[in-house]
């Protein structure tokens, strides 16, 4: 793979570093790092399968073999990338004092409902952190709720056999993130947002009690609504809709079971009495049944 020759490279060039008395030579040994990174189709891809030590070379390495645009490029990584390469891109924008241009495309792909999970797991746990904790405030708020339940969603939907969700896990798990997130919410979007939740196939109900409580606490009006919603759930459920001929009938049939039955049987019941002990007489028993 390409991932496997850009590797090569590097082993290459550092055995060689060891040997040579001008380092300034190995860079120039073919196949280059530039001439095998010039072949790659998809940066985010090549980059998720580098092994994790050589990411950071990497992010250097399209900095010097893309130097009008390697801002771009690394962004586009970070967009779609998954794992490892998602972190080590963040930290190497910071460090470049682009941090405005990070939280702009962010911005950008939570307005266009179009950021990935891998992206939103890392805004999750690194909101508190001291490097980005001013860089990922603004996004701290009630609109990062509904792309985190839709992921969560959407991974539920396409997953096969019983696959751990990581978004679904550090949103349960995290006992101050919903807190967080609804901390600059209304009422009206929180019980939109707690409907979602109740309609989300990434958690079992025990875990979307678990969740909806964070909302209740919040905003405690909302476990009034819930439990009105489903009165009328219930008390639509249970109404029973028949015709006006089958409800006279049933009313006749009751008048005769009341003025015409019970009466006979009560009579029957007392005639067995005078033939001795019920337990044993055939006749209470057949009046009973």
């Amino acid at each position: 793979t390409l991932a496997e020759r850009l590797y090569g490279v590097w082993i290459r060039n550092n055995l060689a570093r060891d040997v040579e008395d001008e380092e300034e030579n190995v860079d120039e040994i073919e196949p280059t790092s530039g001439s095998v990174l010039e072949e790659a189709e998809d940066l985010a891809e090549l980059a998720d399968e580098l092994p994790v030590k050589f990411q950071s070379r990497f992010l250097d390495l399209l900095e010097r073999v893309y130097p009008e645009d390697w801002q771009e490029k690394i962004i586009a990584i970070f967009r779609k990338s998954n794992g490892k390469i998602t972190a080590e891109c963040a930290h190497f924008l910071v460090d470049r004092e682009l941090s405005k241009k990070l939280l702009s495309s962010m911005n950008g792909w939570l307005n266009e409902q179009k950021i990935k999970a891998s992206v939103l797991l890392w805004i999750i746990k690194n909101r508190s952190s001291r490097k980005f904790k001013d860089v990922l405030a603004p996004l701290i708020n009630p609109r990062l709720i509904t792309p985190i339940f839709s992921a969560i969603d959407h991974e539920a939907l396409h997953n096969l056999g019983t696959k751990r969700i990581p978004l679904a896990e550090i949103l349960l798990d995290d006992e101050n993130l919903m807190p967080d997130l609804l901390a600059q919410s209304d009422l009206e979007t929180a019980m939109d947002m707690a409907q979602t939740l109740i309609l989300n196939q990434g958690f079992e109900d025990l875990s979307k009690k678990s969740l909806l409580a964070r909302f209740i606490k919040r905003f405690p009006e909302i476990q009034t609504l819930l439990e009105n919603e489903d009165h009328d759930d219930v008390s639509e459920d249970d109404t029973l809709f028949v015709s006006q001929e089958s409800f006279e009938k049933m009313k006749q049939d009751l008048e005769i079971l009341v003025s015409e039955k019970i009466p006979a049987n009560s009579e029957a019941i007392g005639l067995a009495r005078e033939h001795g002990d019920l337990r044993e007489n055939a006749e209470y028993h057949m009046a009973k049944d």
